[in-house]
């Protein structure tokens, strides 16, 4: 069986209204979704905990960190906007996939190591509003 799967070079990130002009994205992570329980056990229960789904899922903060720019300010906190993140093709006629939805930047700084041979970078993440998505598309 070939194994199949790609690195995340290639990966784009767009932003409705914020312009994050001289500032590079050099990683990204979480994004998790969880599905929490409600402990569903009877007064007569014996052995194990009885547990239903909860209703709604919980969307965590997408985080990462940007290549400082002296020359540029600081993400701006708090505006409510679309992020679409557009992941490397697999096969270059195709759509590539995609996450979008609605949310705000809720953290960024001053880069967070200053040091020979290092980049400096600032901290980022993304808090997903639950307004419309995160929706994940798959490269069709």
């Amino acid at each position: 069986m070939a194994v199949t799967g790609d690195t995340g070079n290639g990966t784009t990130v767009a932003f409705s209204s914020t312009t994050i002009s001289g500032h590079v994205f050099q990683e990204l992570g979480g994004g998790e979704a969880t599905l929490g329980k409600v402990e569903a056990s009877a007064l007569g229960t014996s052995g194990d905990a009885n547990y239903i789904p909860h209703d709604l899922r919980e969307n965590a903060d997408i985080s990462g960190a940007l290549i400082f720019s002296q020359d540029n300010g600081l993400p701006s906190l708090g505006t409510v906007e679309t992020l679409t993140i557009t992941f490397p093709k697999l096969v270059a006629t195709n759509t590539a996939a995609t996450l979008a939805g609605t949310g705000w930047i809720s953290r960024t700084g001053p880069p967070t190591s200053i040091a020979n041979n290092t980049l400096m970078a600032i901290p980022f993440s993304w808090t997903w509003d639950g307004d419309t998505g995160p929706t994940f598309t798959a490269e069709t």
